[in-house]
């Protein structure tokens, strides 16, 4: 017996000893904007620690400057157990629960009572996931922190109710920390319920899919309103539409169910299913010649439609006619963003034989479907003009999607680090083969300090170019040097400067030095693409005698 027990011990000891196993739970405090948050993790959690580390910093620190300053603790627990069964094997990864009053554990030991605690508690989150599944999971919890902080704890019915906007901002805001890109296996998930439910549900009906809507808000409404719109949501969700319509009024809805819907066939949003599967859903096989083709959209929500016409000549066009419901605030346009009217033709030329179309409706209680009459157009198709963008000599290096990750020159710790952000996933850049190149500002925001200490912020917004001409190889390898005189925008564009509270819009001057609105031409000056060490892209603007630089990762 004593030897079976110096065994034992000598085991434990030599358990103890190596690194990884047997570790005790560990407590941490993070710092965040002057606050101090508790993670705790269990020892089979402590692999991923860093990475929920990490999203606690990037998050807390963003949704506070969207939703207002933090006045709660964030306690974020790593356990080693599973979640709850909700049944059917259903097991949660997280939960989150706000607290009036909490026991805290504290980095040395001990508890301590905590007022004013949202506690979030992630069950299956562990190594087999990758770290960007991890980060961005964290994320979306720490978002619903913020939204029970502001509207208070929902009744589970209630809740089940609300995911639309519950789980759909959470979706959204975490998309601004970590791009969708970074979490395949979670935003998958989010993807194919958006494709399920294209065309069947309407927006309350949808739950994290329904992000895109929240990110198309912000691009046409601004970062801003969007945020104003969303704190403002009652807590009753049976008044989440009518808010909708109060809030922004019914031709601002219209025009906002329509953009989206326009956004979502251009594939222009972040993290969008794959246009294939978009555009596939609905595919009606039509005569050049032929009536009756019948459209059906859901209340307060859109549809996608490509019409793949049979019987048509080389260069021949067909005049299309479409019947609209009217009272229910609803739009048809072609996936180029051509406008078309109620029962007045118009002429489409095919690509390929195929008329890609975007419906959407608003509010009303009119009924009706949307119906579509196609005849041959008595007058020739122009010949296609060849694209202005050419790829051709592009470094394999640059394809692909980039994420703006931050300014080489921005501190990263200290106190100056709070003042001077750039956040992952608010801008893109997109180089793809054959295609085009894609400047995207989404809700960007800076804050730096001027010459005389002055805080200055900058936000930039709602800004996509497509079709950007002028490319030329740079000299050195692994270098792209654009050097373009316009580009087709997509959205309005935004910028506004704030010094010592005083905002002045810049957008006006913006566009006129892109080269967009009614002037055209206004070349910006030169941007250059160049593939760095460690797997990421700078890219350099060079404008005016100005010369800044940004770095993107994948």
């Amino acid at each position: 017996m004593r030897r079976l027990v110096v065994m034992v011990l000598c085991i434990f000891l030599l358990v103890s000893t190596l690194p990884g196993l047997a570790q005790a739970v560990t407590v941490e405090a993070i710092e965040v904007d002057g606050a101090t948050h508790i993670l705790r993790a269990g020892a089979a959690r402590q692999i991923v620690s860093p990475l929920v580390n990490e999203a606690i910093g990037r998050s807390v620190s963003y949704y506070s400057s969207l939703w207002g300053s933090l006045d709660f603790t964030l306690f974020v627990d790593l356990v080693d157990e599973q979640g709850p069964d909700l049944g059917g094997g259903r097991r949660p990864d997280a939960e989150t629960n706000y607290r009036d009053s909490l026991e805290l554990p504290q980095q040395g030991g001990g508890t301590r009572a905590t007022n004013k605690v949202c506690e979030v508690t992630m069950y299956n989150v562990d190594a087999e996931m990758s770290p960007q599944d991890v980060r961005f999971i964290a994320a979306h919890e720490i978002a619903h922190c913020f939204q029970e902080r502001f509207k208070g704890s929902l009744g589970d019915a209630d809740y089940q109710r609300s995911l639309w906007w519950v789980e759909g901002t959470a979706n959204w805001m975490a998309s601004m920390v970590y791009p969708p890109s970074t979490a395949p296996t979670f935003w998958g998930s989010s993807n194919r319920d958006f494709v399920t439910n294209l065309g069947v549900r309407s927006l309350p009906a949808t739950s994290y899919d329904n992000s895109f809507f929240f990110q198309a808000m912000a691009r046409t409404q601004s970062l801003e309103s969007t945020m104003n719109y969303i704190q403002a949501i009652p807590t009753n969700p049976d008044s989440h539409e009518s808010h909708l319509r109060d809030f922004f009024g019914n031709d601002v809805v219209t025009a906002l169910m329509a953009d989206y819907a326009l956004m979502v066939g251009q594939g222009v949003l972040r993290g969008l299913p794959d246009q294939g599967a978009l555009w596939g859903k609905n595919v009606i096989a039509a005569a050049a010649t032929s009536a009756g083709h019948v459209l059906t959209t859901p209340r307060l929500g859109f549809n996608l439609y490509t019409f793949n016409l049979s019987g048509l000549a080389a260069g021949q066009g067909v005049d299309m006619v479409v019947t609209i419901p009217q009272g229910v605030g609803a739009r048809a346009r072609l996936v180029d963003g051509t406008e078309i009217a109620n029962l007045t033709s118009i002429k489409v030329c095919p690509t390929d034989g195929a008329i890609r179309m975007v419906v959407s409706r608003g509010f009303g209680d009119v009924g009706g479907d949307f119906e579509v009459v196609f005849n041959l157009s008595p007058e020739p198709c122009a010949p296609t003009p060849e694209p202005a963008v050419s790829l051709t000599g592009t470094p394999d290096c640059l394809m692909g999607d980039w994420t703006l990750f931050r300014m080489p020159d921005a501190p990263t710790s200290g106190p100056e680090a709070a003042a001077y952000r750039m956040w992952p996933g608010n801008s893109g850049v997109t180089f793809s083969p054959g295609g085009h190149v894609e400047l995207r500002f989404d809700g960007l925001v800076v804050h730096n300090y001027g010459p005389a200490n002055e805080l200055i912020i900058f936000r930039m917004g709602g800004i996509i170019l497509r079709g950007v001409a002028n490319f030329t190889v740079g000299s050195d390898p692994g270098t792209y040097v654009v050097n373009y005189v316009s580009g087709q925008r997509i959205g309005q564009a935004r910028m506004t400067m704030q010094v010592a509270g005083t905002i002045t819009n810049l957008s006006a001057m913006l566009e006129r030095n892109l080269g967009m609105g009614g002037g055209g031409g206004g070349a910006m000056g030169r941007f250059t693409f160049r593939c760095v060490d460690g797997g990421m892209l700078e890219y350099v603007v060079e404008a005016g005698g100005a010369r800044v630089v940004y770095l993107y990762s994948r």
